[in-house]
């Protein structure tokens, strides 16, 4: 079966596999049922929209959202750095007074 899949499928199945570990590892055993579920569809649901030839669909669905996670932790990072920067600026201004 794991040979039937596309890469991105497999690619998938793989982060899911390790976040389901990773949530045992951290004891959070009330999502793990959850997530495994959803892996084993979505996991399936992108082998199928492979097979019907729409693979770059399926690698789309894949990567939107890790680009779109990592554009989030990119403005928040960039948000507190600048609102540490501003309070910085601000207590020291404050410290000369």
């Amino acid at each position: 079966m794991w040979n039937d899949l596309c890469t991105p499928a497999q690619i998938y199945a793989i982060f899911a596999f390790v976040y389901i570990i990773w949530s045992i590892i951290m004891k959070q055993y009330k999502s793990v049922v959850g997530q495994a579920f959803f892996a084993i569809i979505w996991t399936i649901v992108l082998g199928w929209i492979c097979n019907l030839g729409y693979t770059g669909l399926s690698w789309f669905l894949l990567i939107t959202p890790i680009v779109f996670t990592l554009l989030m932790l990119a403005i928040t990072l960039f948000t507190f750095y600048k609102l540490g920067t501003s309070l910085a600026d601000k207590i020291k201004e404050d410290s000369k007074k």
